[in-house]
């Protein structure tokens, strides 16, 4: 598994991908803080998203397979709600924003329901899963990081896990089966962190009680 990047090197990464394109920096953001597939991203609609509930709905996935475009349901099946935070609903407001000055520039008008990350001015035809992850390559070479879009799933699988997320939580975000059984099978050599501050915090309560008898 490719180690993902740190913390320093992916906002390196940002950086270079918002110098390419700002549509491509919301992109790259997403898939780190959601730690959404590519596919599920490139299928992501406008009404997709609740800024009212500060939420995204991942149903479906986009896929070309054999020259045949697909949107199909997510890997595992199943539709999965992921919670946002502010600063992330402000980055999605802006960047619909922009996707819609462009579609009147052109004449046109912005899809209530149209894609999210779209390669038309309207929003009616999404971005190509394999040409993203050639973007996001250039990008990482350019700001001189070892990154792909999977290595920044597993970078917020380990910020999550690292972070004290409990395992079910991270699970379900990343869209895993089995309650967490994936997840920790997968990423469990990146929360040894976690482990470590688990043995600390019990052994000195144990000490802190001994010591209290003395």
């Amino acid at each position: 598994m490719t180690d993902p990047p740190s913390p320093a090197e992916a906002t390196m990464l940002l950086k270079a991908a918002e110098k390419r394109s700002p549509d491509l920096a919301v992109f790259v953001w997403l898939v780190m803080v959601t730690g959404a597939r590519r596919g599920e991203l490139c299928s992501l609609r406008w009404t997709d998203i609740d800024a009212e509930q500060g939420d995204l709905l991942i149903e479906r996935a986009y896929a070309v397979r054999q020259g045949s475009k697909v949107v199909k349901t997510t890997k595992t099946h199943q539709k999965r709600r992921l919670a946002l935070d502010s600063g992330t609903l402000d980055q999605l407001a802006e960047h619909r924003e922009r996707r819609t000055k462009r579609a009147e520039s052109a004449g046109g008008e912005l899809v209530e329901d149209g894609y999210v990350f779209s390669r038309d001015g309207l929003g009616e035809l999404p971005w190509f899963p394999d040409t993203v992850t050639k973007w996001v390559t250039a990008a990482a070479a350019q700001a001189g990081v070892d990154a792909t879009i999977k290595s920044l799933r597993h970078y917020n699988a380990t910020q999550m896990l690292t972070g004290g997320i409990d395992l079910q939580t991270a699970a379900a975000r990343l869209g895993h089966s089995g309650g967490g059984h994936i997840t920790l099978k997968v990423y469990a050599h990146r929360t040894r962190p976690s482990d470590q501050r688990a043995a600390e915090i019990l052994a000195r309560g144990l000490r802190d009680a001994s010591d209290s008898e003395d």
